[in-house]
């Protein structure tokens, strides 16, 4: 396993005194009683204080340019950064806050009980596990504990036969989360707060907790939003922690999307992640447009690509038929959560560069470039159609869904081309709570590749652990017919 820092203070004095306007007493928040961390370094001789670094490399839409005397040619180039795989991990924190109010069924809480109880046994000694739960009011039912066999039981009975009734103040269950994680007498190196929610609740209050949450650790929110919900809240909730918000319609869809979650909390690999991408002053007229970075966390094994789209405008002269061009500078920074380190690496991208009436060798053009700058600008899409009156999203779906019809419908790209197509049939009805819950949960996760519904977006360890849960939910609803 990685490195267990069985000493680390969790809050400075500063981030103690957070002032939380709720009716919790906060001094009952605030009572340190996470189990400790008794399982450091020491206990790994073996273990390596050194981590390898990503890969970093561009990959252009064609190996050469071939200049234009009167076209404006759109040109991607993609930023790829490509973590190593590891078969090491960081060790969790996880508070689940869980609604129990009237709107949640014995079907949705069997769900999410059915989840919790999968974490347990995914998880390990090193890894700690609380759990609260709201109505009106939030109860923590199980401080931080430790995940060992023995305490597997003692968590999950917790709550396990606890039934939904009363209201839904989320806010509450959100303030009680945070400073579970806020209070930690020591911290594992990945803090992650899991939401369940059916709540309606404005989520204004929401963010004013989070941006004051004295979390000193990696932290993210994920949040499955069940049936009906206030969209717009619990995914900003998951923003502001570049967490993943799930849009959940039906019981059975939870279990799925859960273990691609956990997945990712699994192999989280690198944080704090700042790309500058810049144009070096070229011999051609040529404009970087716009630069498309979706989160700024790495996980381990899976790529991360940042999409630059270039203009190159039409060019009647230059000085050599054929020249090599120093084309882009890339800036990388990121922090290494396993160690700790801080890396910064520069690269520079240079092409093959042809005049508008020399001969050159036919260009050879790169398929993933063009269907990453796609995927982008789809999400890009969706988050603009939102704001628009439902007869000019549909046109403007209509538009996007003729400039990908050439593409080959493998993979991802099927599941776009269908998305498209559901869109414009369901705006015909109108805007609508529901589809503008659904998309936005398409949209952020073609922006962040994390799609829990498409393997062609997700690490080893994700589809692994979707794969189980989908076993899982298999063999229970043939017991639950044969009975």
């Amino acid at each position: 396993m990685g490195i267990r820092t069985s000493s680390t203070l969790c809050c400075s004095p500063e981030q103690q005194s957070i002032n939380l306007t709720t009716s919790i007493d906060i001094s009952a928040m605030q009572v340190l009683d996470d189990e400790p961390l008794i399982h450091s370094l020491e206990d790994n001789p073996n273990t390596s204080l050194k981590s390898e670094r990503m890969t970093i490399a561009f990959k252009p839409f064609s190996n050469i340019i071939h200049l234009s005397k009167q076209e404006t040619q759109i040109w991607p180039c993609i930023l790829e950064l490509i973590p190593p795989i590891s078969l090491e991990r960081q060790s969790l924190d996880i508070v689940y806050v869980v609604e129990l109010s009237s709107l949640l069924t014995p079907a949705w809480l069997n769900s999410i009980k059915k989840c919790v109880w999968y974490s347990l046994t995914q998880l390990n000694k090193f890894d700690r596990v609380s759990i609260v739960v709201f109505t009106h009011n939030a109860v923590k039912l199980c401080p931080l504990t430790t995940v060992c066999k023995e305490n597997q039981s003692k968590i999950y009975n917790t709550f396990r036969n606890l039934e939904g009734s009363g209201g839904s103040n989320l806010i509450e269950g959100i303030s009680m989360g945070l400073n579970v994680l806020s209070h930690r007498r020591m911290c594992n190196s990945i803090a992650g707060l899991v939401l369940f929610t059916r709540s309606q609740q404005n989520g204004n209050n929401i963010n004013e907790l989070l941006l004051n949450h004295g979390i000193s650790t990696n932290f993210f929110v994920h949040a499955f939003g069940l049936g009906d919900h206030n969209t717009e809240s619990i995914s900003n909730l998951c923003n502001e922690t570049e967490g993943n918000y799930y849009n959940i319609p039906h019981p059975l869809s939870l279990f799925p999307a859960f273990g691609s979650c956990l997945g990712e909390l699994l192999s989280l690999y690198a944080e704090y992640i700042k790309v500058n991408i810049e144009l070096i002053r070229s011999v051609i007229p040529i404009s970087l447009e716009k630069i498309y970075l979706s989160q700024s966390y790495a996980i381990s094994g899976k790529s991360l690509e940042i999409c630059s789209i270039l203009s190159v405008l039409p060019c009647s002269q230059v000085s050599h038929p054929c020249f090599h061009l120093k084309l882009l500078k890339a800036i990388v920074k990121y922090k290494i959560i396993a160690t700790g380190e801080e890396i910064k690496e520069e690269t520079i991208f240079e092409i093959q560069v042809f005049s508008h009436d020399s001969e050159y060798k036919l260009a050879e053009t790169f398929g993933d470039t063009i269907l990453c700058m796609f995927r982008y600008k789809f999400a890009d899409l969706l988050y603009e159609i939102l704001f628009e009156e439902f007869n000019k999203a549909i046109q403007q779906l209509r538009e996007f869904s003729e400039s990908i019809s050439g593409l080959e419908d493998l993979g991802w790209v099927l599941q776009m081309k269908e998305e498209l197509a559901n869109y414009e049939n369901l705006l015909r009805l109108g805007w609508n709570q529901a589809l503008r819950s659904r998309m936005i949960c398409s949209m952020q996760g073609f922006m962040n590749k994390s799609l829990f519904y498409v393997s062609d977006f997700q690490t080893d360890i994700q589809v692994e652990q979707q794969k189980i849960c989908k076993e899982i939910s298999e063999i229970m609803k043939n017991s639950i017919r044969a009975e």
